[in-house]
């Protein structure tokens, strides 16, 4: 890691937007995010070591870390093979993984610059989405975390969120990524995440956004099935509301830093 690198963990709920964002800054020159490179020391450990993310260490993986190394797939070890080749030279490493949010305060009180991207999407995309894996024959997922197992855990992280947010000392180190809002204001949303990372232009990095825009554009509109009204309805949307509005003021904040 340089010196001048700062870590920054991207995170919100499973299925929700969070790898399309990790991807996006990857493809920037000066971005090196894994992939759930630390998913296990995270979630089962409660580790948050700032030490992980030096360079020997981030790149010598280890069962307890995770179970997404490169000799899993072709695509991770590409992926690995290129940050470390910029590594050196990035202005922000870190990580992604989904499902931080009831961890995250613990892990900024123990590292004072670490920052997070926290990606926001709504109830129904996630829970249909946490529904259809559960159905998969063959999936790994589980198949009792369908649509309201999904409806639980996003109302708790959104509590969890807007606790955070509502925190000063806390709230400048967080940046609210409205990822339903990806396909109209992708320009906007990736030079505003730009803004609050300190990262300069790069052609690969808004083509990786212009990517995931066009593939979501192109999915159907689903619909909520009946057995499933009563769940849905009875989740408290209302800190995903006041979330949405913080959003909206990063967008605009972040963007004039990325613009000056």
């Amino acid at each position: 890691m340089s010196t001048e690198a700062g870590v920054v963990m991207v995170t919100g709920t499973a299925r929700g937007g969070v790898t399309m964002i990790a991807e996006a800054l990857n493809a920037h020159a000066s971005a090196c995010i894994g992939i759930e490179r630390y998913k296990f020391r995270f979630l089962r450990h409660k580790t948050y070591d700032g030490e992980l993310f030096e360079k020997e260490r981030f790149f010598r993986f280890r069962k307890a870390d995770t179970n997404q190394t490169p000799d899993r797939s072709a695509a991770l070890q590409k992926t690995y093979l290129l940050m470390k080749a910029k590594w050196d030279g990035a202005r922000i490493v870190g990580d992604m993984v989904s499902d931080l949010l009831p961890l995250q305060g613990d892990m900024m009180q123990a590292n004072p610059g670490m920052r997070f991207v926290c990606v926001l999407r709504n109830l129904k995309d996630v829970a249909l989405s946490w529904e259809a894996r559960a159905n998969r024959t063959g999936s790994a997922w589980p198949a009792e975390k369908g649509f309201a197992a999904a409806c639980e855990k996003w109302a708790q992280h959104q509590a969890d969120l807007a606790a955070l947010v509502d925190q000063p000392d806390l709230r400048s180190r967080i940046f609210l990524l409205d990822f339903d809002r990806l396909v109209e204001d992708r320009q906007a949303q990736a030079d505003a995440l730009r803004g609050f990372l300190g990262l300069g232009q790069d052609r690969s990095y808004l083509g990786e956004f212009e990517r995931h825009a066009r593939h979501l554009s192109r999915q159907p509109v689903h619909r909520i099935p009946e057995q499933f009204h009563d769940a849905y309805k009875a989740v408290n949307q209302a800190p995903a509301r006041l979330l949405r509005r913080a959003a909206q003021e990063d967008l605009e904040q972040w963007g004039k830093e990325a613009a000056g």
